[in-house]
């Protein structure tokens, strides 16, 4: 982690000419302290050591983002979520006078993005499998250039629409 947060850094410091005078890190809302700490261990050892850092929760930061492109009302709670690579993040938010409110929030590690594209894809499979058992199968286990390029556009297909779904309002 210290490793990719040092490349940021040193790209930012050619962006910015220098260090952030504040750091904000979204993390996932089921972290835990020791894992908020650990993140901040790292950012210690990137040229950012001296910056202030702020940990917010990925809901928080999503609903500030919808509410200012959605125009959400003040006072008017609605729900974001995040199936992100490594776990699902959501929350009940309130854009509030003050800023964002966190009304509920919370997730699950190891219930992210690739597992719920093998879980549309198992849904997909069970409904067009019995039509060509054999297609399927290759699908699932290609042997051949032209297979694996046929799954490897369908898994890519299968994760472009779980990531259009996280980033279109409903």
């Amino acid at each position: 982690v210290a490793a990719v947060l040092r490349r940021v850094a040193e790209d930012g410091h050619r962006v910015l000419g220098g260090p952030p005078d504040e750091l904000l890190i979204t993390v996932p809302d089921y972290w835990a302290p020791v894992e908020h700490q650990a993140l901040r261990q790292a950012v210690a050892m990137t040229p950012w050591a001296d910056t202030k850092v702020r940990l917010t929760p990925g809901a928080l930061a999503a609903g500030a983002h919808c509410a200012v492109q959605s125009g959400v009302p003040l006072g008017r709670p609605f729900a974001v979520y995040d199936l992100g690579a490594g776990g699902v993040s959501c929350g009940v938010v309130s854009a509030e006078a003050g800023g964002m409110m966190s009304l509920a929030a919370g997730g699950l590690p190891g219930v992210g993005g690739v597992e719920a594209d093998l879980l549309v894809l198992r849904h997909v499979g069970a409904r067009v499998s019995g039509r060509d058992p054999a297609a399927w199968n290759a699908l699932l286990h290609p042997s051949e250039v032209s297979s694996r390029r046929r799954a490897f556009s369908v898994l890519e297909h299968v994760r472009a629409a779980r990531e259009q779904v996280s980033t279109v309002g409903v």
